[in-house]
């Protein structure tokens, strides 16, 4: 597991990465050198942008990959690409709400992943269930929520598109383990307003939002607290969760249940 430093992005524009920590089974907690593993918050997204122009979502590419980091610079530098702003942007602000959290480290899947190294994205796939329920938060990024001009006294609508759908992150295949596993999640909007708060203790949880992604999703509500253990779910339960995601690859969809269903791929 690669770590991006949160400091170094916030304060100096840089992406940093921390060793590679181990996943031996005997060091779980532990990085390559045998230190604690840090806390760390990880991000939740879509990849992507909305074409207004279209009506179509597009532009994956400019989302800062692994290979991008090191030319990775101020997000609002005004010669930067519309789009590869927005990329850098969402770096720099899962960053910043991190760094609020007491998180001094983040892992997010586009950039932490070296994609030309074939062995990475077997191991994330195959470790994310636990990277997500080691983790201190969750942070939900809905980028097709109402901008902060619209009525937000009312933070149930954030959740929803202009167009009155749920927002684009709900349908993605990979989000039912992210439910499932995390202990805490934070959602936010476009602008990256905090929207509420969905953890393990109900007492710390928007009440409303537990029930409102449970209607939209169909997943138990006792499932997204942790009061019931996964575990305790039949096999047509969880595939009737899984029923309602999509995915772009359909070998996704598949990838997206290991943890759900405590699979590990060879």
């Amino acid at each position: 597991m690669r770590l991006i430093n949160a400091t170094k992005v916030v304060n100096d524009f840089k992406i940093e990465f921390i060793a590679s920590l181990s996943e031996n089974e005997d060091h779980d907690d532990s990085d390559l050198d045998g230190n604690p593993r840090p806390k760390y918050a990880i991000l939740s997204h879509t990849w992507g942008w909305k074409d207004e122009a279209y009506g179509k979502w597009a532009h994956k590419a400019d989302e800062v990959t692994y290979n991008d980091c090191y030319n990775f610079s101020d997000p609002f530098e005004e010669s930067l690409h519309p789009d590869k702003q927005k990329a850098y942007r969402k770096i720099y602000y899962t960053c910043r709400r991190a760094l609020d959290f007491g998180c001094d480290y983040v892992w997010i899947d586009s950039c932490c992943t070296n994609k030309s190294n074939s062995a990475e994205p077997t191991e994330s796939i195959n470790s994310l269930f636990r990277w997500y329920s080691d983790a201190a938060v969750c942070l939900v990024y809905l980028v097709d929520s109402p901008d902060s001009d619209y009525d937000h006294s009312n933070p149930k609508r954030c959740l929803y598109t202009i167009q009155n759908q749920p927002c684009r992150w709900f349908s993605r295949c990979w989000i039912l383990q992210e439910l499932l596993a995390s202990r805490r999640m934070e959602f936010y909007s476009h602008e990256w307003d905090l929207i509420g708060t969905l953890e393990d203790e109900e007492s710390t949880s928007s009440g409303w939002l537990v029930k409102e992604i449970s209607e939209i999703t169909k997943v138990d509500t006792e499932a997204l607290l942790g009061r019931v253990s996964l575990w305790e779910y039949s096999i047509e339960a969880k595939m009737s969760w899984a029923s309602r995601r999509k995915s772009g690859r359909p070998e996704d969809m598949a990838y997206s249940l290991l943890g759900v269903f405590d699979i590990h791929m060879r």
